[in-house]
């Protein structure tokens, strides 16, 4: 199975579309916990804990370029939804998740008393194994953490109209399986394919 382009590394290479001239403004990174997981079943089926590290460079017209790069472990459970189709999980299951985000914004910079480079901390979002088990019931779920826009960014403007596109991609060993999809902020076109059935 192929995963819809772009790929994960295209979005990655597409760094070679920062303006002349640019300098960066951070270059940070931060580790989590206990993410719940919501994907395109509408349901939270995993829990995630990972790695993100993100990066901007200031243009010389004065908007940003930036890209993040996540790593990050699932963790599913016999019962819990699967992320496609919400078929029940016959048993536990885990394995690797990447993702990274090319964008270019508008935005003003909100660095305050922000670190420009080096470790953030952990953050524990507190998601649980109980509730990825309440599926398909009501689910409290755990938003997301993304200093990003919420720290450095937080009064962003919006997605300018160049190159926004985000790329995941799911692999469930040793079995083969994998899930993967790809968003063009520009026009909000989804691809998908594959899910993860334990």
């Amino acid at each position: 199975m192929a995963c819809p382009s772009p790929t994960v590394a295209q979005v990655v290479s597409e760094v070679s579309e920062i303006p002349k001239g640019s300098q960066q403004i951070f270059s940070v990174w931060w580790t989590f916990t206990n993410l719940e997981d919501l994907e395109v079943s509408g349901y939270y089926w995993a829990l995630d804990s990972g790695i993100i590290t993100s990066q901007a460079w200031q243009a010389p017209d004065g908007s940003f370029y930036a890209l993040e790069s996540v790593g990050l472990l699932w963790q599913t459970y016999a019962g819990a939804l699967s992320p496609v189709a919400g078929t029940p999980e016959p048993k536990n299951g885990l394995g690797p998740e990447v993702q990274a985000e090319f964008y270019h914004i508008t935005a003003t910079l909100t660095l305050g008393s922000m670190s420009t480079h080096g470790y953030l901390g952990n953050i524990n979002l507190g998601g649980s194994k109980a509730d990825i088990l309440k599926a398909p019931g009501p689910q409290v779920g755990t938003g997301s953490y993304d200093p990003f826009t919420q720290l450095y960014f937080n009064n962003y403007a919006g997605f300018a109209d160049i190159q926004d596109q985000l790329s995941w991609a799911y692999f469930y060993l040793p079995n083969g399986q994998e899930y993967c999809g790809t968003l063009n902020f520009i026009t909000f076109a989804l691809a998908w394919a594959g899910d993860i059935v334990t």
